[in-house]
């Protein structure tokens, strides 16, 4: 008896977290077609639709040795005097 009782209330709290996720997945949507302010905040800080020159990272590269630069997957990989470094697309320098 107590274990059938454990299961619905289980499926109970299941199908209220599923039903809650739905719900603020289509207000979201809703917002996002119907408020331009929502919209231009979803585009430029969740999406990150748009990018200048302004706000974009980026990383300073002399040419005197004559550098390679190589991206792969959300890396930049820079070698130079036969030194590798490579980039995250935040320019944090992983080695």
């Amino acid at each position: 008896m107590q274990i059938t009782l454990d299961i619905e209330k289980k499926k109970k709290i299941a199908m209220g977290i599923s039903i809650a996720l739905t719900a603020i997945i289509i207000l979201s949507i809703g917002f996002y077609i119907g408020n331009r302010n929502v919209r231009t905040f979803f585009d430029r800080y969740i999406f990150r639709k748009e990018i200048t020159e302004n706000n974009a990272s980026r990383i300073d590269i002399t040419d005197l040795e004559n550098p390679s630069v190589y991206a792969f997957d959300q890396y930049i990989t820079v070698l130079d005097k036969h030194q590798m470094s490579i980039y995250t697309a935040s320019r944090k320098k992983r080695i």
